[in-house]
C-alpha cells in the first residue's frame, strides 16, 4: 500500500532575540597559549587563566594551530562554520600577547525547513557582506567544522 505524504510547513520559528548572535567575544594568550584573559566558550565552559588553550580545548591544536601561528607573525582573520554557527574570528598580536576576537554571525536554525532555509540564506548574505568589505586579494579561509 502507498501512502501519500504531506509536507505542512508550521510557522514554529523561534523570536529574532532567541537566536541573535551574542556579542563579539575575546581572549588574550601568551607566547605559550596560555590563556591570559577572557574567554567563555558557548557560556557552557568557562575557561579559567593559567589554563593553554590546547589544556581547555582539546583538539584545538590541530583546528587552530597554524592560524594562531601565523597571527604571531601578522594580523589574520577567517569566516568559520563551526557547529552550526558561522563564526568571524580575528587574531593579532601585541607585543608578547595574542589578542583573538569572534563573533556568531549567525546560527544555523533546524527547527524546521523554513527556519533552515531562512537561516541558510541568512548566512549566504552575510558572507557576501563579508566579502564585499575583505580586501580582495586576501585568502578566503573558510572552515567546517
Amino acid at each position: 500500500m502507498l501512502y501519500k505524504r504531506t509536507w505542512v510547513e508550521e510557522d514554529r520559528s523561534v523570536s529574532g532575540d532567541a537566536l541573535a548572535a551574542p556579542a563579539e567575544q575575546w581572549f588574550v594568550l601568551s607566547r605559550d597559549y596560555v590563556i591570559l584573559e577572557g574567554l567563555t566558550h558557548r557560556g557552557v565552559v568557562e575557561c579559567r587563566a593559567g589554563q593553554t588553550l590546547w589544556e581547555a580545548f582539546p583538539g584545538a591544536l590541530e583546528l587552530y594551530g597554524d592560524f594562531y601561528a601565523e597571527a604571531w607573525e601578522h594580523p589574520v582573520e577567517k569566516i568559520e562554520f563551526h557547529y552550526g554557527q558561522l563564526v568571524h574570528v580575528h587574531a593579532e598580536a601585541h607585543g608578547d600577547r595574542l589578542s583573538v576576537r569572534y563573533h556568531v554571525l549567525a546560527t544555523l536554525d533546524v527547527t524546521t525547513w523554513g527556519s533552515l532555509r531562512r537561516s541558510l540564506h541568512q548566512m549566504e548574505d552575510l558572507l557576501a557582506e563579508e566579502a564585499s568589505q575583505s580586501c580582495p586579494t586576501a585568502p578566503a579561509y573558510l572552515r567546517l567544522v
